[in-house]
Formats: structure tokens, sequence, C-alpha cells
């Protein structure tokens, strides 16, 4: 299933290749076309050499692959595919924010 997120966006990150990073929400900062690259966010050149897009997306403390793909690092930003992101609007929302978004104002 391929969403239509947009900059700003809150997604659940449901599928990663490293275990510790699912479930943890993130917001879309920016698209990279199939084929397409995107040079200078956060001092970084992104190329997506996929036949899918890829977002880019931002939070604290995402765990990432360096460059050379043979350690670890914390960093706020990183690239997923789509069919790994869960949109959290509408009905996709978690049942814990639905809750929160029914709560009366005070």
């Amino acid at each position: 299933m391929s969403h239509q997120f947009k900059p700003g966006d809150l997604a659940l990150i449901v599928r990663c290749a490293i275990p510790s990073e699912v479930g943890k929400s993130v917001e879309i900062a920016y698209e990279i076309p199939p084929g397409g690259d995107f040079i200078e966010y956060a001092g970084r050149r992104w190329v997506n050499h996929l036949n899918e897009r890829v977002w880019i997306a931002t939070a604290d403390l995402l765990l990432v692959l360096n460059h050379t793909k043979q350690r670890y690092e914390i960093s706020d930003h990183a690239a997923y595919k789509a069919r790994d992101l869960m949109p959290l609007r509408g009905g996709f929302a978690p049942e814990q924010q639905k809750a929160k978004e029914a709560e009366p104002c005070a």
C-alpha cells in the first residue's frame, strides 16, 4: 500500500531494517521520487535509486545506518519507503490518538 504523504504529515514506522525503530512516529519532510535526488537536506545528499517513492522523515533520536552502512548513528532524519510508513491521520490513527482527540476541551 502506498500512501500519499505531504510535508508536515505524521507517520508511524511499521517496517524497518532496524527493529527498534518500528513503532516510532516521524514527521514527513520531503519526497524523493523514483530515480530522483535531493541535495542538501540536513547536510546530506539523498538519492533514490528505487522504483518507488522514498520519504525523508524527521524525529528525535532515530537510529540509522551511516553512509558506509557499517555502523549505526543517531540522527534526526532518515529515509523510508512509502510502504514502510503508516499515516497518523484520519482512520489510520492509533487508538490512543483517537481517544485523545475525543477528549473534551476544558
